[in-house]
């Protein structure tokens, strides 16, 4: 999930058009550090990772690669469960989609 999510951010920007600029935040630094350095080793190494075993989600990462490259994105690393407001948004989003608790989007 921690992949799908940004991947589906981007592809709704460009499905829908739009012309802003974009900014990912996360408290992954897996996500962010694998997008914004590891990728380039990962592919110049047939994506095998710095212990040559297989990059794992091969798939997801080179779509959030092509999707990177189009739209620029700026990737900003949160602390999870620091109160900060985006993140605990998200949280309380996954955690009630987990638990088939109703929950709103718009806010």
């Amino acid at each position: 999930m921690e992949l799908t999510a940004p991947i589906e951010a981007l592809k709704y920007i460009l499905n829908n058009k739009m012309d802003v600029s974009v900014e990912i935040v996360s408290d992954s630094k897996y996500v962010i550090l694998g997008i914004t350095e590891w990728i380039y080793n990962w592919q110049k190494n047939n994506w095998r990772n710095a212990n040559k075993k297989e990059v794992l989600n091969r798939e997801l990462w080179e779509e959030l690669y092509v999707l990177t490259k189009e739209l620029n994105p700026k990737w900003t690393y949160v602390k999870g469960h620091d109160e900060n407001k985006y993140n605990d948004r998200a949280d309380l989003i996954a955690t009630s989609f987990a638990e088939g608790e109703p929950v709103e989007l718009k806010k």
